[in-house]
């Protein structure tokens, strides 16, 4: 049985202009894909991390989950070569979304992160030199406790945008009213929410992991509250679902509107 915090609202209360000719035509699954795999060549791998967005097609990988103080923000394939599709939501106003067209340029390694620039779509801009990107670091590994990449964006709509961050996380998804965080240190795991509404959030320790296809974890409160979160499907595909319940009664089921996990490489514990 878990040790339970609990802010306020118990239970949990109520995320072309055609780019520059480019000489190989890559979807942007892949292209987007290469700065995570170089960040898999610059370091000690101790940990590998997936990235989706939920849209109107499914589930689709993406580069890049940032889930700042007051927005979130993903950056994903668009299905044409070298464009990526910027999403952003106000956690104030979930629903609403804008979505944005970027053209992504080649990786550019400093300083112990990875930047990749990000250029407007539109006549006449110089990739030269860019001043738009999107930064991941390139240090992952349990002896430093980077379980995941750390994230920072500069972009026309959105300025610069530090996203969160914590140690040991291997789960962070956001659902249409919370942010979501599983850490994990040893046989340790432990569920902590940050409701968009301004209503606190819940942490709860000792839960129970069960790796598969579908990963499961279960926390348990000493008044009855059960958090269930499940991660991808039975035959390894994505999506991820969140279940509130209380002495056998489901009290809100929530859907993932993205999310990043990061589970040991192969070959490692």
């Amino acid at each position: 049985m878990g040790r339970a915090v609990r802010g306020m609202g118990a239970p949990e209360a109520g995320l072309t202009r055609r780019a520059h000719a480019v000489g190989m035509a890559r979807n942007l699954a892949l292209t987007l894909g290469l700065a995570l795999s170089a960040l898999a060549a610059a370091a000690p791998q101790h940990f590998t991390q997936s990235t989706f967005v939920l849209d109107g097609q499914g589930w689709q990988p993406a580069a890049v989950l940032c889930d700042a103080p007051d927005r979130v923000i993903t950056l994903s394939n668009s299905g044409a070569a070298s464009i990526a599709v910027y999403r952003r939501f106000f956690k104030a106003n979930p629903a609403r979304v804008t979505r944005t067209m970027y053209s992504v340029g080649a990786p550019d390694g400093a300083a112990g992160s990875i930047y990749r620039p990000l250029y407007p779509l539109r006549d006449g801009v110089d990739t030269s030199k860019y001043t738009y990107f999107f930064r991941t670091s390139d240090v992952q590994g349990t002896a430093s406790g980077e379980t995941m990449d750390r994230v920072s964006l500069n972009t026309p709509l959105d300025g610069r945008v530090t996203c969160r961050w914590a140690s040991g996380v291997v789960f962070l998804g956001v659902t249409g009213r919370r942010t979501v965080i599983v850490r994990a240190h040893g046989d340790r795991v432990t569920y902590t929410s940050r409701d968009f509404g301004g209503q606190g959030g819940v942490t709860v320790t000792g839960g129970q992991h069960t790796p598969g296809g579908q990963e499961e974890y279960a926390w348990t409160t000493p008044d009855g509250y059960t958090y269930g979160l499940e991660v991808g499907s039975p035959s390894g595909g994505p999506g991820a679902t969140l279940t509130v319940s209380r002495n056998g009664q489901t009290l809100r089921r929530e859907g993932f509107l993205a999310y990043s996990v990061s589970r040991p490489a192969r070959g490692q514990p």
